[in-house]
């Protein structure tokens, strides 16, 4: 293994797979938000999963674990596209992990017009897609496109 870090980006993988890590403080505030929204819109709990885990926390009612969560933020309205894009790598590393926890995959999205979540499934389209503004070829991949109307706003 192999740890590089600059200022804006830290890598911690074997040579094959270094790729940086792209969360920052902006992120992490987001990631309060929401953790704070649902905490005071139901009786859910959130606690933030381990650093280079495949989810962003997990969800507790009760104490008991009872969803795995990933939480993403977008700068548009929910209605802005039909669908909502997302790595079919990374959801199905949520699939297989809450399959084994025994627990709901979740996808938390904020939205500029609220927080809105959704069940994941493999059931989705997949093609290719991604983003070209970080200059990154690995942000071009499988993609899954979930449908707005599969989402809920909390």
């Amino acid at each position: 293994f192999r740890v590089t870090w600059t200022p804006t980006s830290c890598c911690f993988a074997t040579e094959e797979q270094m790729r940086p890590i792209y969360e920052n403080e902006y992120d992490r505030s987001n990631e309060g938000y929401i953790k704070n929204y649902i905490e005071s819109k139901s009786e859910f709990t959130y606690e933030k999963s381990e650093p280079f885990s495949s989810i962003d926390g997990l969800l507790f009612q009760a104490g008991e674990h009872v969803g795995n969560v990933e939480i993403k933020t977008r700068t548009n309205a929910s209605d802005k596209y039909p669908t909502y894009m997302i790595s079919a790598t990374k959801v199905g590393s949520i699939l297989r992990m809450s399959k084994e926890d025994k627990v709901i995959p979740l996808l938390i999205v904020r939205f500029t017009d609220g927080v809105f979540v959704v069940v994941l499934e493999d059931k989705y389209e997949k093609r290719i897609g991604g983003r070209h503004d970080r200059n990154d070829s690995h942000d071009t991949e499988t993609c899954m496109y979930i449908p707005m109307t599969e989402f809920v706003q909390i």
